[in-house]
């Protein structure tokens, strides 16, 4: 079941288990990782690194995960605003 995320909605940040833990991370706005047809190397692209666990805000839908990104949501956790994959995120009750 893909429970839809709203502007407002309280989540929280966990690690994904797929064939192995990935850690949550996100970006800085001006910061998005490269496309999937641009080459790694064109710019520096730095991962932020989320604490799992932690409870955020989502602020607004980033994107479809057509293509480009996968699907991210903006939210405010530990005092920034970032984007996140939506793999990390879990809605809170």
């Amino acid at each position: 079941m893909v429970v839809k995320l709203n502007p407002n909605d309280l989540v929280c940040v966990q690690p994904w288990d797929c064939e192995g833990i990935e850690p949550p991370w996100g970006w800085f706005p001006d910061n998005p990782p490269p496309k999937r047809n641009e080459p790694v190397n064109l710019r520096k692209f730095k991962k932020v690194k989320i604490t799992p666990g932690s409870t955020g805000i989502i602020i607004e839908y980033g994107h479809a995960g057509v293509d480009d990104y996968d699907e991210h949501y903006m939210i405010m956790v530990e005092g920034k605003a970032i984007s996140v994959p939506v793999r990390f995120l879990h809605a809170v009750d």
